[in-house]
């Protein structure tokens, strides 16, 4: 019998374990050590992985997923230690802390949404009950889309609602869901806003969607003459001659279409698009 020479226990003579004792000889040896880097978003907390921003992934769930597979030695503000025993053996795993903006608090920062969608009801200004209900909805089509990584900002005027939004899918099921509501018409303009290193240019895309919801009272210039609607019945849009008394009745489609077509211009719009 010899002495351990960790502990000092009475033990045989074992040169695979370098005479250590039974119960020094099983305890886990810290044989690895590694260098790690953790960056993570100052401003909403999310973690960067393989050089992509996690949606559903804060700093403070990264720790605790940590602690499920092993235990933290220390931390400090910029650095933690993380240490992991498997098969008898312990690996340090260092971790440095460093803070940055992801690209969605960027976008908010500096307020460089490159997708707006403009909102107005024709011929008049919109209502605080017309712009409460497109609010809504567009959060509802938000709340939706959670599997998306993107950030957006309403932006309310006197004419009607402006939305920011950074993610071009996102925008496009939007205005497809303005599409599917309301009539009107959709025009789309490009500004450029920057360029990048490699020279490529970067645009802004804005989407505005005019409604027009042909109701009584309404004014409309159709062929330069002046008409007012009168009726509104089974789908038909009854107009008289403001000067004249000239006749005119076109389906709610056929009066889209001509709005659609610049064939039509609207002066005033009564009644509520709701």
């Amino acid at each position: 019998m010899i002495p351990c020479p960790k502990c000092g226990s009475p033990t045989d003579p074992n040169m695979a374990t370098h005479n250590l004792c039974k119960n020094c000889s099983s305890e886990p040896s810290a044989r690895e050590h590694k260098k790690r880097n953790i960056v993570f978003c100052g401003v909403c907390g999310r973690v960067r992985i393989g050089g992509k921003w996690q949606s559903n992934l804060s700093f403070d769930e990264f720790i605790q997923e940590l602690q499920k597979q092993g235990n933290i030695v220390s931390r400090a503000k910029d650095r933690l230690v993380y240490e992991v025993i498997d098969s008898n053996k312990k690996t340090l795993i260092q971790y440095q802390l460093k803070k940055s903006l992801c690209m969605n608090c960027l976008i908010q920062k500096s307020d460089s949404y490159l997708f707006e969608v403009k909102i107005r009801v024709e011929g008049r200004a919109m209502n605080p009950r017309e712009a409460m209900y497109l609010m809504d909805s567009i959060r509802r089509t938000c709340l939706e889309s959670l599997d998306q990584d993107f950030v957006y900002r309403f932006s309310k005027n006197k004419e009607g609602i402006d939305v920011l939004i950074s993610s071009k899918k996102l925008t496009e099921q939007i205005v497809s869901g303005l599409k599917q509501k309301f009539d009107g018409r959709l025009t789309q303009s490009f500004k450029l806003v920057s360029e990048k290193h490699d020279r490529t240019r970067v645009f802004k895309t804005t989407y505005s969607y005019r409604i027009l919801n042909p109701s009584v009272g309404s004014v409309y210039r159709i062929n330069n003459h002046l008409y007012e609607v009168v009726r509104v019945e089974n789908g038909e849009v009854f107009l008289t001659a403001i000067k004249g008394r000239e006749k005119m009745v076109f389906t709610k489609y056929e009066l889209i279409s001509m709005y659609k077509s610049n064939k039509v211009e609207v002066l005033t719009q009564h009644g509520s698009i709701l």
